[in-house]
């Protein structure tokens, strides 16, 4: 694939995704009323019951991903014959059973797919990178604590799970509330901690077998269907959203990703300048961050690449299932699962199928030319 042609793309799909409410809104980008311009598109109110304010640019797309119009409600064709009134705007690629604008839920869905392809790529390196780096440099033996420090560091691990898997317990509290409950988990684990130190037989320090440990941890997790376990994940929480998901195939995506940043570690390590770094007196950490952590970005920039695709179609997969986005917004996915409530509405199948087949073929083949230049 030409590198121009999909450049050009990327540009296209990171611009769609990013103005999307400027290019399909049911409310104008710029109107002038007599307190003056404003614009209604970022603006919360409801425009639609304003009748003073004159437009002065209107999106490309006259509907909102929510806009519901019930004249061309019931899968509305996007070649047939269409109820508008004076002065409206076609629906382009039709509507859905309830007459939303598919177009504009088309827009919409470019958002839902950069946003949840994004953030979950974002917080699958942050995991791989925690993961990855510490336990392949250090090895099962160069990374030594006592067991007041383990004990510690395994609550207070299990603590930020349990907050993770229960965030909406975290939002339904005050601000107040959640300085208070932060300060004392620090607090609490201080205290445990200091007293586990007066026991003598806790101060001594033991190696800790890491890089074992969350090899194990990344072969489990690669073993399960990942359907089987993204279904798990999502029964844990009590409602759906975007940020679920994140979360969800987050923790999915992380093991391919920890496993290139180990086979990069496990070879760099034993390199010239990382021996002449030790014996230089540099500290760990100064060589990882500065050093190491470099030299490793390459084939996780192609991992990301490659997971980027793979994110897009397993929300889009549990999207077409019911158990993916909220109902109140709209992906490619979610689309494509109303195809299967009237099969003569063969827009809802085509243009969201291509949708979710492009940018899976287009990701896949930014892997596939980053892969070509690092072999060079």
């Amino acid at each position: 694939m030409n590198s121009y042609f999909w450049k050009i793309s990327l540009i296209v799909f990171v611009f769609t995704g990013l103005l999307s409410g400027f290019i399909a809104n049911d409310k104008p980008i710029l109107c002038k009323d007599d307190s003056g311009y404003r614009m209604p598109v970022l603006e919360k109110s409801n425009y639609l019951n304003e009748k003073d304010c004159k437009i002065i640019i209107e999106p490309l797309i006259n509907y909102s991903y929510r806009t519901i119009d019930t004249k061309n409600a019931g899968f509305a064709s996007p070649f047939g014959k269409q109820d508008l009134e004076e002065g409206q705007q076609r629906h382009f690629l039709g509507t859905d059973q309830i007459g939303r604008d598919v177009l504009a839920g088309m827009i919409h869905g470019t958002t839902i797919a950069l946003k949840i392809g994004f953030l979950t790529m974002a917080l699958s390196l942050i995991i791989a990178l925690i993961m990855g780096i510490y336990p392949s440099y250090y090895g099962d033996r160069g990374l030594r604590r006592n067991w007041a420090e383990i004990f510690v560091f395994t609550f207070a691990t299990l603590i930020i799970i349990y907050f993770i898997i229960n965030y909406s317990l975290l939002n339904s509290l005050s601000k107040f509330d959640l300085v208070l409950v932060f300060a004392t988990t620090i607090i609490v684990l201080t205290v445990i901690y200091f007293l586990l130190k007066l026991i003598p037989a806790l101060k001594r320090s033991i190696p800790i077998p890491l890089d074992s440990i969350i090899s194990l941890f990344t072969k489990i997790f690669q073993s399960m269907p990942g359907i089987f376990l993204v279904l798990i994940l999502i029964s844990l929480f009590s409602k759906p959203s975007i940020y679920n998901i994140i979360i969800v195939i987050a923790i999915l995506k992380w093991p391919l990703i920890t496993r290139y940043i180990r086979a990069e570690i496990l070879k760099i390590k034993e390199e010239k300048f990382i021996e002449a770094s030790r014996t230089l007196g540099l500290k760990d950490s100064i060589i990882i961050w500065r050093h190491v952590l470099p030299h490793i970005w390459t084939p996780v920039i192609v991992a990301l690449s490659f997971g980027f695709a793979g994110t897009i179609l397993l929300e889009s997969t549990l999207s077409f299932l019911g158990i993916g986005i909220p109902a109140d917004h709209v992906s490619w996915g979610s689309l494509l699962s109303q195809a299967r409530q009237n099969y003569s509405a063969w827009w809802l199948a085509i243009f969201p199928g291509l949708a979710i087949f492009w940018i899976i073929y287009f990701f896949n083949e930014i892997g596939n030319e980053l892969q070509k230049r690092i072999e060079k």
